[in-house]
């Protein structure tokens, strides 16, 4: 007996159509966002860039005709440095400034009353244009001094009887005083204090406070939000009305107590804290 194989027609093939194409890729908005962000700030790099290759620098010295009194920087952006120079015949002022597409000014004027006013800003320039102002003082003898600045370093060098000051971004220093006092407000911003100071108060929101006087204070306050902070005193036996303290962080305390001597107030509220009676 012959046995038929099973014949099983071939399926069917669907027709196909010939101007059938692959649909091109969606495109995630989240990296459509992310290519525009990247070009643009790409482009502003290669602006502030392009800024900073043809920017020019202009500086200007000049002697000042008249005695200053009291200096008084007043300053939306620029470094200012004052120091003491003995044997000048007259004060002397160097300002200097860079931009390009921005409008720097830079101005030393002496008002009629002896004080020495500094002002300092970019114009109306868009914040990635290079633009910077800087002023450095001469001073034959010390006068006090006043600083509000937003943006800029301030050094002092040299014993000035006082010096008011109020940053919001930048740091401040001040070598060699001579028994001056200080009253410092700074925002954003490191302070470095070194010599003598009778009456030092420094309020600061960010940054670290360091000082170091050589000769006992009539009184020392300092408080700070975040930062670290060091005090050094000298070991001349002197003892402290002390608070010492911090919210967050560690505390070293080394000097001597006395409930009648200066005041000596640091505070902390996140940082390290280190007072010491050393030299």
């Amino acid at each position: 007996m012959s046995t038929t194989p099973l014949q099983v027609p071939a399926p069917e093939l669907a027709a196909q159509d010939d101007d059938w194409t692959v649909p091109p890729p969606r495109e995630h908005p989240g990296r459509v966002a992310a290519l525009l962000l990247a070009a643009a700030f790409g482009t502003t790099a290669a602006l502030s860039a392009l800024g900073s290759l043809t920017a020019p620098t202009e500086s200007t010295t000049r002697e000042l005709a008249g005695t200053v009194r009291v200096v008084r920087a007043l300053s939306e952006v620029g470094d200012v440095d004052v120091r003491v120079v003995p044997g000048l015949d007259a004060a002397r002022v160097t300002t200097t400034t860079h931009g390009s597409w921005s409008q720097p000014r830079a101005e030393a004027e002496l008002l009629g009353d002896g004080v020495l006013q500094l002002s300092g800003d970019c114009g109306d320039a868009a914040w990635f244009w290079p633009c910077s102002v800087s002023f450095e003082l001469e001073l034959p003898a010390a006068v006090p001094l006043e600083f509000r600045t937003q943006t800029g370093d301030v050094d002092v060098d040299g014993a000035f009887p006082s010096v008011v000051a109020e940053l919001t971004t930048g740091d401040f220093g001040w070598e060699h005083p001579a028994g001056g006092t200080l009253d410092l407000r700074s925002t954003t911003g490191d302070v470095d204090v070194e010599g003598a100071v009778s009456d030092l108060r420094v309020r600061a929101t960010t940054g670290d406070v360091d000082v170091e006087l050589r000769q006992a204070p009539e009184r020392v306050v300092v408080e700070t939000t975040t930062g670290d902070v060091h005090v050094e005193l000298p070991a001349d036996g002197t003892g402290y009305d002390a608070d010492v303290s911090a919210g967050v962080g560690d505390v070293t305390d080394d000097v001597p107590v006395d409930p009648d001597g200066p005041l000596l107030q640091v505070r902390a509220t996140t940082g390290d804290v280190t007072v010491r009676a050393e030299g």
